[in-house]
């Protein structure tokens, strides 16, 4: 049972944590994402490959089309998600967590961490090289913010005029594949970022960000081994 001294800080970890697993599962959407569009190319997958893919693609094309769509809207949702700004405060956003931080920047010190930590003596032994979160860590990260704002609001308006609504005006925007990894890294940066000071750990996102594309390749690998099999079936 934690004390009611560090609710504060009990807060911010577990918003850190719930935003680490939003990343997460919006990270293996986007290598998903990716890998559909590669597995046709011949630089990528090769010239007889990508030729079977290209195949495979047009034979199954209602699920491929559908499943493409669907990570599309996942991936521009989650991503504008990240960085909502409410007026409410009843959303877990990137600026909702700064925010807090800000105003409770006494209660996320090394004595509310080593509180925190008791049951944990390797954790709490020596906290000398261990720097506090200060307001300079938060003001660095709304100028990161500041400086992709561009790319922030092309995600937010095409989400709202051509996912979440049909508008019948619409304005032409081009989301880069490079602005998303931008964004995606600077999410990323951030829950790093509390879970080292908060928890003393780093994150390992092996799994969400290899495991989509190795998946994807063994689908891809599986059905042109299926086409040879009923090929074959066919001929007896």
């Amino acid at each position: 049972m934690k004390s009611k001294n560090i609710i504060n800080f009990c807060k911010v970890i577990k918003w850190s944590k719930d935003l680490r697993s939003r990343y997460m599962f919006t990270l293996a959407t986007h290598r998903t994402f990716m890998e559909l569009d590669r597995v046709r190319t011949e630089t990528y997958a090769g010239k007889k490959t990508a030729h079977k893919n290209v195949k495979i693609l047009k034979k199954y094309n209602y699920y491929f089309a559908t499943t493409k769509e669907g990570l599309r809207y996942y991936l521009i949702i989650e991503l504008a998600k990240f960085f909502e700004i409410s007026s409410r405060k009843k959303s877990l956003t990137i600026e909702h967590l700064l925010n807090y931080s800000e105003k409770n920047l006494n209660k996320l010190s090394k004595e509310y961490f080593k509180e925190y930590h008791k049951d944990q003596e390797f954790l709490t032994k020596d906290l000398g090289s261990l720097k506090e979160i200060s307001i300079n860590d938060i003001q660095s990260f709304r100028k990161r913010i500041e400086n992709n704002k561009e790319k922030i609001q092309n995600i937010k308006y095409y989400r709202d005029e051509y996912i979440a609504h049909d508008d019948i005006k619409k304005k032409k925007y081009t989301i880069k594949n490079r602005d998303i990894s931008t964004l995606l890294r600077l999410v990323k940066d951030i829950v790093n970022f509390y879970y080292l000071k908060l928890e003393w750990t780093s994150n390992c996102y092996d799994n969400f960000d290899k495991e989509p594309i190795r998946d994807t390749k063994r689908i891809f690998k599986d059905l042109r081994n299926y086409d040879i099999f009923e090929e074959k079936a066919w001929k007896k």
